[in-house]
């Protein structure tokens, strides 16, 4: 009994008290110390206060204050301020005990759009697997970590999990058309990766097409030369007259040479990692004989405009691009991939796959088949194919335009009158002038020349008499006033200044010959009424189809002016897939215990089924879940999760910044929080600085976003924290607690 009584003053004692509050000293600056020397505050929690033996502690201190107080029996009236005190003490801590027994802290990952129930418990660790034909996912768990067994859960008694290897810290990255040494292509062999230009398998891609394309696969850190290199390999430029299609030259591009002259074309590849090929073209120069201005061709080889030849100077000249058609795969030293298409045509197409960032991601059975990336094979139309379209498309705008509008302007009514007269098509036969018109390369139509039957026709039938006052006066003003000018050399600004020109200050705000001629050219028209009577000249079709091209320039009417800009094309598209992989290493572990992501290796048996598969720890479960043992589970390896009784779903969310700057000031999100328990909802926003708390004690924190681009689609982290015991122990002990200190300064003058 003595020994009992000992024990009992003892553990109500100061010196049990003291010993608790210096071991606790000691905890909180051993745990201080951790967490600045590792900059780990999980490092210096599973040491300290998360560890089993801080629960202890509490216990004792308990213990301590409870025994204490009991040490007073029995109670009297001057112990209450005393007893309150310690009243308050032990709420606080059982309300602390609880917390850790049954509290939570935990996150969860939403999307724009999606709902969850599920809290993610940091620094837990569970294999969580699923089948196929289970309505509900069920889990298998390691309770300890590291650990080498799994526990069996009952939902599976027929599959096995055996841990093979594990490590503490790995990187991991997600692998698509380049694996290992291999490329892979859906459909295809896997072929090496090559060290020069030579195709590691070949292919027939479109089945209306005997093409047959080369597929190559490359690692280097230097990708915009390689894929330079690569698209210059073999490559073929023609050149051809425009008239006659004729072949001039067929060959290299660095020997460009045939009887009527010579050339060279330059390739611009501007290709960087961060911003992809960005407008890569071909320039060809080429030099006539007997003219001193070279033709300049420029070739876009992407794009709408892809393949079309943009001259600077006039010509007949065109040039197309003949290429071995390619399939390019090129993966640099950081693991993102490139996809570089070279069309047989010339054309160009490049998909970036950044790892973490794969755009379109293809889940088949909900992740079960697996998970892929694509890229789109396109079969472009040549350049003379995108020619012959923008003329189509010309057709069919004019003949729209005629069939809802009987209003044309006056040089293209004087022509639909001809053509009715002479019963010809009023479209075909205009587009056919207009590329006779162009291919004489002249501001105007040449007044001598030989037309074509069916134009010859319509110029005789063309009615001037029908024109406004002086229209047909300007007509023929136009025609050897510019001729003139065109004969002399110099700056035309210059040329009308030495003819005092009245109207020579309109011209000086441009430096494009051609529109200076236009605006000359309206000035005329304008000024009609104030010019002579021009001399009378043969009436001839060619001379009628001069004056027609003057009135049609008056109006800015000239096939490369209403030509459409880019062709409506619909090219035959193929989609190339490849399977994504993982791929893992072990690291360095680290100082810091959140930045380390452990690497788990598992066998998975089903009967005579049986697999192995390495998993790295998805930090926030919102990783894909890989398939195995031929689709009939998913796995991951993430934290454990618990339900809580509020259904979260994410409307909105969005980044703030400061006024005229992309630096974030804030971040808010719209949640709709629903009470599972009765059905009811609350709407609210909440941001880094502004909490939801619910009547039973929920906290929700909004603790990140991504990723911040405006337009995208984003991932929200959400902190939820439950304290079971805050409203019933905890809060009400701190005031307890504050009421008795109170007393005990009141009554500090008397003798307890």
């Amino acid at each position: 009994m003595r020994y009992l009584k000992h024990l009992f003053h003892f553990l109500g004692g100061i010196r049990l008290a003291i010993v608790l509050i210096a071991t606790t000293v000691f905890c909180v600056v051993a745990g201080t110390l951790i967490e600045s020397h590792t900059a780990s505050h999980q490092y210096a929690a599973a040491l300290t206060y998360h560890n089993p033996l801080f629960n202890i502690l509490l216990g004792l201190f308990f213990v301590n204050i409870l025994f204490s107080a009991l040490r007073r029996w029995p109670f009297q009236l001057k112990h209450i301020p005393f007893l309150i005190t310690h009243f308050g003490l032990l709420m606080i801590l059982a309300g602390t005990m609880v917390k850790n027994l049954y509290g939570l802290q935990g996150s969860m990952s939403i999307i724009e759009g999606g709902i969850s129930e599920r809290v993610y418990l940091p620094e837990s660790y569970v294999v969580q697997v699923e089948k196929r034909d289970l309505s509900k996912p069920t889990r298998m768990a390691s309770t300890t970590y590291p650990t080498k067994s799994l526990k069996k859960h009952p939902s599976f008694p027929e599959l096995d999990l055996e841990l093979r290897a594990l490590a503490p810290h790995s990187s991991e990255r997600l692998e698509t058309w380049i694996k290992g040494s291999h490329g892979y292509i859906a459909g295809l062999k896997p072929f090496p990766i090559s060290e020069d230009f030579h195709p590691g398998a070949r292919a027939r891609l479109f089945p209306k097409s005997p093409t047959i394309w080369n597929f190559y696969a490359f690692r280097t850190n230097d990708v915009g030369t390689l894929a330079r290199n690569l698209y210059l390999d073999n490559l073929t430029i023609r050149l051809t007259e425009r008239i006659t299609e004729e072949v001039l030259y067929e060959g290299p591009l660095d020997t460009i040479q045939w009887h009527q002259g010579k050339g060279s074309a330059t390739l611009e590849f501007p290709f960087s990692p961060t911003l992809g090929l960005e407008n890569p073209n071909l320039k060809v120069s080429l030099t006539l004989e007997g003219h001193r201005i070279p033709v300049q061709i420029m070739i876009p080889l992407s794009g709408k405009k892809a393949l079309l030849n943009q001259s600077t100077t006039p010509g007949n000249l065109r040039v197309d691009i003949l290429s071995p058609p390619k399939v390019t795969l090129v993966e640099d030293f950081h693991g993102d991939t490139y996809l570089f298409v070279y069309n047989p045509t010339g054309e160009i197409h490049l998909d970036t796959f950044r790892n973490g960032d794969l755009g379109t991601l293809i889940v088949y059975d909900q992740g079960f088949g697996g998970y892929t990336i694509q890229s789109s094979v396109i079969s472009s139309p040549s350049r003379q194919e995108r020619e012959e379209n923008l003329l189509d498309q010309l057709s069919v705008e004019l003949r729209q335009a005629t069939a809802v509008s009987s209003n044309l302007s006056p040089p293209l009514q004087l022509f639909r009158n001809a053509c009715k007269l002479t019963e010809e098509d009023f479209v075909t036969t205009f587009l056919s002038f207009l590329k006779e018109w162009d291919l004489t390369h002249s501001w105007l139509y040449p007044n001598i020349g030989t037309l074509p039957e069916n134009l010859r026709k319509v110029m005789g039938h063309l009615d001037w008499s029908s024109l406004p006052e002086n229209d047909l006066k300007a007509c023929q003003w136009v025609g050897p006033f510019i001729e003139e000018l065109k004969n002399q050399e110099g700056d035309l600004v210059t040329i009308l200044e030495e003819r005092n020109w009245p109207l020579v200050e309109a011209l000086r705000g441009t430096d494009s010959r051609e529109e200076q001629l236009m605006m000359l050219t309206q000035q005329l028209f304008a000024a009609s009424h104030l010019l002579p009577e021009p001399q009378q000249a043969q009436q001839t079709a060619a001379y009628q189809a001069h004056l027609l091209s003057a009135y049609l320039r008056a109006y800015g009417i000239h096939l490369r002016t209403i030509t459409p800009s880019e062709p409506h094309i619909t090219p035959e598209t193929l989609t190339l897939e490849t399977p994504i992989t993982l791929k893992h290493r072990n690291e360095v572990p680290l100082a810091k215990l959140e930045d380390n992501l452990p690497k788990i290796t598992l066998e998975v048996r089903e009967g005579s089924l049986a697999e192995t598969i390495t998993l790295s720890y998805d930090r926030f479960a919102s990783g894909l879940k890989w398939p195995i043992l031929n689709g009939m589970y998913r796995i991951r390896f993430q934290p454990d999760y618990v339900s809580i009784p509020y259904r979260v779903r994410l409307r909105r969310a969005r980044q703030i910044n400061y006024a005229n700057s992309n630096q974030p000031y804030s971040y808010e999100c719209d949640l709709i929080i629903e009470d599972v328990s009765n059905g009811t909802q609350v709407e609210k926003t909440i941001s880094m600085n502004h909490v939801h708390e619910t009547w039973d004690g929920y906290r929700f924190y909004l603790s990140g976003i991504a990723p911040p681009a405006a337009g995208a689609v984003k991932h929200v982290q959400i902190v939820v924290n439950h304290d079971p015991a805050k409203y019933f122990l905890t809060y009400p002990g701190a005031i307890i607690l504050s009421l008795g200190i109170v007393l005990l300064f009141i009554k500090r003058r008397r003798q307890f």
